[in-house]
């Protein structure tokens, strides 16, 4: 309360031009402070609007390229696809000549070998490994095959699987077909 008391007090004894100044620096105030918040506003709303613009018309560009470019990507899709399904031919058209590849002296080798009773049916071929089925006539070609085999200088490891008699209308061995098995590998 004395606070108040001495203040009027002072401002009293003030001369009236200090007092008057003050009251139109107020006045001024009232009027400059909310001006130039205004205007610091308008700058941030030009600002902004001319940065969203900016930005608005980057996008658009962005969304034509990616729009031009949408028939390209689809393109790449199918020929990715296409890629894919060639390089899987590929791979099987690999495995194929793999399996085709036959070292033509394992060929002459077996043609030499084989009694003349005797033929093949099939041949497999893994790798260095071979498997070969065949039939024959008489009992005794199978062992003589596999001896003659376990001979050559190009198979080794000669096995003889299996031996199986398939009979004909008779029961007599005339008319018998024995079935074989061997397994061996090439050596090189």
């Amino acid at each position: 309360m004395k606070n108040r008391v001495y203040m009027r007090y002072v401002v009293n004894l003030l001369p009236e031009e200090f007092v008057e100044k003050n009251k139109e620096i107020n006045q001024n105030l009232v009027f400059l402070v909310p001006m130039a918040i205004f205007f610091i506003l308008l700058l941030f709303t030009g600002v902004a609007f001319s940065l969203n613009f900016y930005m608005s018309s980057k996008i658009n560009s962005l969304n034509a390229q990616i729009t031009a470019l949408m028939p390209d990507a689809l393109n790449y899709d199918i020929l990715l696809k296409k890629k894919n399904e060639l390089q899987e031919a590929n791979k099987v058209m690999q495995g194929i000549d793999q399996r085709s590849k036959i070292d033509i002296e394992v060929l002459e080798d077996l043609r030499a070998n084989i009694p003349a009773d005797t033929w093949i049916t099939s041949l497999k071929i893994n790798g260095s490994h071979y498997t070969l089925n065949g039939s024959s006539l008489s009992s005794t070609s199978p062992p003589y095959f596999y001896y003659l085999i376990s001979k050559s200088k190009i198979l080794s490891n000669p096995r003889l699987d299996e031996i199986i008699r398939v009979s004909g209308k008779d029961k007599e061995n005339s008319n018998s077909v024995f079935n074989f098995i061997f397994d061996f590998e090439v050596s090189r």
